[in-house]
């Protein structure tokens, strides 16, 4: 998978790794680190609006997406196929 943008700042994206085009309308779960407890995101870097979870990407497969530690993302596409599992993600800002 193509994960650009896990870093302040830039938005998230996501493509399909079969077809390399982007992930449009695909959700985004959070969950903490190792676990399938959900984890707040935000849609912007001071924190101060919550993303529903998931986050639905929109057509271009992107989304605002400002993290908080450390998370365990799932991914699917729109009709709920698990596309992948990435644990031990971290917001730069705790590295």
């Amino acid at each position: 998978m193509n994960y650009a943008g896990l870093l302040n700042g830039i938005k998230f994206t996501v493509r399909h790794p079969d077809t390399d085009k982007p992930l449009s309308f695909g959700k985004v779960f959070t969950y903490e680190q190792g676990t399938t407890t959900p984890k707040q995101t935000w849609t912007n870097e001071l924190k101060t609006s919550a993303n529903t979870n998931p986050v639905i990407l929109d057509a271009f497969g992107q989304c605002n997406l400002y993290l908080d530690g450390k998370y365990r993302i799932v991914i699917k596409d729109k009709d709920d196929v698990q596309i992948d599992t990435v644990d031990y993600i971290r917001d730069p800002a705790t590295i």
